[in-house]
């Protein structure tokens, strides 16, 4: 459930198969009350009511909102036994707290993007045989790549996705709130698995954010990414995973002699996590924990690299968590915010208390507290503090 929370729940509709009662076994009914219809709508509402009360770039309060709507239905529908069909379409609304209050680059709230309202994925997914599968179609990349399942409860976007990852490629990778066409390959037995994709290196159109862009053949290159992962026990599991553009992209502190950026080919990242049961039980109350670490190519991405991680304790139906997210810059980010005639600081640094409390079958409170060291690693910001809540919606 909580991983859900980070990138906005999915719940679907749960219909009665019986048409004819009277027809019927008592063990048949059962069975056709609980089985899911071949099409299956669904959707929720996410919204967040932060302030930003000290700190950053001017104190005041933002609202943001997600309504997410889904439908997904089996191929057997159509005869691809054992094909899924999937399509969601999201709209974002209100204020930047980010980009407008607080100025920090990891994002405080993971809903936050520039309202519009978009095709978000759309793919077909289908078995490769026993231990392999396949999917195709506007992927999100974060829902196979980098999912930081104990981390997915906090509302800072570097707990969904590692900033050093995020912030790569022509428009950021195929993630939240733009995604890209993409085939993406699962294999594995036993304790190990892997999963293999590639990408359009050019996830919808930088100059115009709130289109949806379905293109084939890409244009600019492709994005490949890799993940290996081998599960320790019921709830823990070790993942390492890297990420490379054949696409071309300028340098952040090197030119040529007419002053433009040099071109360089590529860019790669490496980034590994561990988490896991610390102690307890799902039902009694338990207690987990994760780590993670990633690099980039410092050349082109600003973030050169990351660390960040955290702990928290409950059930299903509360939970409390505490955070930490720390973003460092690469040495050519640094020279080139000196040569611009700045002072930028090395590191952010995002603390995050929160606190998740399911109050009804489809409502989830989550006050939420932040507190960002360095935002935008500027010099000219003070350290913001964020405290607001969070509301989930699901539909039933």
């Amino acid at each position: 459930m909580w991983n859900g929370l980070a990138r906005t729940t999915r719940s679907t509709w749960r219909g009665l198969a019986a048409a004819s009662l009277g027809a019927l076994s008592m063990e048949a009914m059962a069975a056709a009350e609980t089985a899911e219809p071949p099409v299956r709508l669904g959707g929720s509402y996410v919204a967040d009511a932060l302030s930003n009360t000290s700190g950053g770039i001017e104190r005041g309060t933002a609202y943001m909102g997600k309504l997410e709507l889904t439908v997904e239905a089996d191929g057997a529908v159509i005869g691809l036994d054992g094909a899924q069909f999937y399509a969601s379409a999201e709209q974002v609304h209100g204020r930047q707290l980010s980009a407008e209050l607080v100025g920090d680059g990891q994002t405080v709230s993971n809903i936050e993007a520039v309202p519009a309202l978009r095709l978000f994925e759309a793919w077909v997914d289908a078995p490769l045989g026993d231990h392999a599968s396949a999917k195709l179609g506007m992927i999100d990349l974060n829902s196979e790549f980098d999912v930081q399942n104990v981390g997915g409860i906090f509302l800072n976007s570097s707990h969904g996705i590692g900033p050093e990852y995020a912030q790569s490629g022509l428009n950021g990778p195929s993630i939240f709130p733009t995604t890209a066409l993409g085939l993406v390959t699962r294999v594995g037995a036993g304790e190990w698995s892997a999963r293999f994709a590639v990408f359009d290196a050019e996830a919808g159109d930088p100059d115009h954010p709130k289109r949806t862009v379905i293109r084939f053949p890409p244009k600019h290159g492709v994005l490949l990414a890799a993940e290996v992962e081998r599960a320790l026990g019921e709830a823990s599991a070790v993942k390492i995973g890297g990420w490379a553009y054949s696409s071309h992209f300028d340098a952040i502190d090197e030119v040529d002699a007419a002053g433009d950026p040099v071109r360089k080919r590529g860019s790669r990242g490496l980034y590994a996590t561990i988490e896991g049961r610390l102690a307890g039980s799902a039902e009694r109350g338990a207690f987990d924990g994760w780590l993670r670490v990633g690099i980039a190519e410092d050349e082109v991405n600003p973030i050169g690299s990351y660390f960040g991680g955290g702990v928290n304790y409950g059930t299903d139906a509360s939970r409390f968590g505490f955070a930490i997210s720390h973003a460092r810059l690469g040495d050519p980010a640094i020279r080139a915010g000196i040569d611009a005639g700045d002072d930028p600081k090395r590191a952010e640094t995002a603390l995050e208390l929160t606190w998740a409390r399911r109050v009804a079958p489809w409502l989830t409170l989550q006050p939420d507290l932040q507190y960002v060291i360095n935002p935008g690693w500027r010099a000219d910001l003070g350290d913001a503090f964020v405290a607001g809540v969070r509301f989930i919606f699901e539909l039933p």
